[in-house]
């Protein structure tokens, strides 16, 4: 999952070795209108149907887009002090509004990526890709924001259950080590430069491939269609 400033894309992969070749090969995936300024303007509308005026400039030309978005309710006001319970209920539930859009968007291409593994593979429905963990990156520079990393956390690895072997309880999980796993970008082995770090890296990773070649790239293809009975 890449979340940037406008958008939320979703892609489900397997990274896998053919004739000699590291293949990365994507099969269901998806751009939404999702990201970092997208959740900034979702929360600014709905603050304003409570006081209009009193509300910050929701336009690029009001933003710093040198730092991430605000994440405190009294960030999004123009006065301090007008924080009151009514409009913390307004703030709680445009993120809670935005995050299950977020969630279906995930959820819809998670279950369609196992649907068609189960249509291809010998055991069919016996077979889960998810067996034991469903690995994930999250990346972008939206990704750094604890929104966007809660819209992954325990409640979406729980609506996840349904769809897989893991144990119903989240105790259960984690002893078992069942559930969600996010992964990271290894750092390139010939990768130079001063003051880049691990955590930085996935901000970086496409200019750093653009930039290396197409012919050093791994091979990139299309999983061929399949035909998936809707079971979500």
């Amino acid at each position: 999952m890449d979340v940037g400033a406008g958008t939320l894309d979703v892609s489900t992969l397997i990274l896998h070795a053919a004739d000699g070749d590291d293949v990365c090969s994507f099969h269901f995936c998806e751009v939404a209108m999702k990201g970092a300024y997208r959740l900034f303007q979702h929360r600014i509308k709905e603050l304003t149907k409570i006081v209009p005026g009193q509300v910050r400039d929701g336009s690029p030309a009001g933003l710093d887009q040198s730092v991430p978005i605000p994440n405190q309710l009294a960030d999004y006001l123009l006065k301090k002090g007008l924080a009151s319970p009514r409009l913390q209920s307004a703030f709680q539930r445009a993120n809670d509004e935005f995050a299950a859009e977020c969630h279906s968007v995930c959820l819809r291409n998670i279950v369609a990526f196992k649907n068609a593994c189960q249509e291809v593979h010998a055991y069919g429905n016996q077979y889960n890709p998810f067996s034991k963990n469903l690995p994930f990156i999250l990346s972008g520079g939206g990704s750094r924001l604890d929104f966007y990393q809660q819209v992954l956390g325990d409640a979406f690895e729980q609506s996840l259950v349904s769809y897989t072997p893991w144990e119903p309880e989240s105790s259960r999980r984690t002893a078992l080590d069942q559930g969600l796993k996010r992964i990271t970008f290894d750092l390139p082995r010939n990768f130079v430069s001063a003051g880049v770090t691990l955590s930085d890296f996935d901000r970086l990773s496409v200019a750093y491939g653009l930039a290396y070649g197409a012919e050093n790239l791994m091979r990139i293809t299309a999983a061929p269609p399949v035909h998936v009975r809707s079971r979500m």
